[in-house]
């Protein structure tokens, strides 16, 4: 065996070595990246951004929650991956566990614009804060609504309620053959306030869901803002039909 061939397979493995090498630190650079902890101090040049419209299509108001006049604000702290993927969460405040559920799911289902560092994503924890509020006439199931806070710059598409409960006419059939029952519609409002659909979610009679449905064709609606620019958006009505 000449002396070339033998310096040539020396040089092969040395490289494939080398290869073996890079590639196994590699694998071990990846396993030992961990995700940072709720309290560390991250470096970043931007913060993960909320879109805080994806948060308000996914937060829902459990009906037992309300009915039980249970309100509050959950503070839900998300880790947000490299994706805008919420990964992992901690309660750090809770209320209730109805409302720290729903909070949770709200948070899950939110879209996120993830934090960068040196121009590449990266992980980072953010705490957002779920407010459950209920109207100040709990007892009117009409009166019932979501409170956001103000400061996020969110209003709910808005309606003359005196003036819609004036028009809504009690069907004398429906009177005749004692039916009640609490009417609910769900109301897409478009940017221009006009209504773009609507959604029935009590399961009531159809004599009573219809007159409601009559009225909400003529009514007029201002529609919801976020960040202070309109934006489309439902809004529930509630109509409690009763002969007492």
């Amino acid at each position: 065996m000449n002396k070339t061939y033998i310096f040539s397979l020396f040089i092969v493995g040395l490289l494939l070595c080398c290869s073996l090498e890079a590639t196994a630190q590699k694998k071990s650079t990846s396993a030992t990246e961990t995700d940072p902890d709720p309290d560390d101090f991250v470096m970043m040049d931007k913060e993960a951004v909320l879109d805080k419209l994806s948060l308000l299509k996914a937060f829902k108001y459990p009906d037992p929650a309300k009915k039980s006049g249970i309100q509050g604000t959950v503070q839900v702290h998300v880790l947000i991956g490299k994706k805008g993927m919420v990964e992992r969460y901690i309660i750090k405040e809770g209320v209730h566990p109805l409302l720290d559920t729903a909070a949770v799911m709200a948070c899950m289902k939110a879209t996120f614009t993830p934090a960068v560092y040196e121009n590449k994503p990266i992980k980072t924890w953010m705490t957002i804060p779920i407010i459950f509020k209920l109207g100040k006439a709990k007892q009117n199931p009409d009166e019932e609504e979501l409170a956001k806070d103000e400061g996020d710059g969110y209003t709910r598409p808005k309606y003359n309620r005196a003036d819609f409960k004036s028009k809504i006419e009690y069907p004398s059939d429906a009177k005749s053959a004692g039916t009640e029952c609490v009417v609910k519609i769900d109301v897409l409002v478009d940017v221009n306030g006009k209504v773009k659909d609507v959604k029935e979610t009590s399961g009531c009679p159809a004599i009573l869901v219809n007159e409601v449905k009559r009225v909400i064709g003529k009514t007029e609606f201002t529609c919801g803002t976020l960040d202070g620019k309109p934006h489309e958006d439902w809004v529930t009505i509630t109509v409690p039909f009763s002969l007492k």
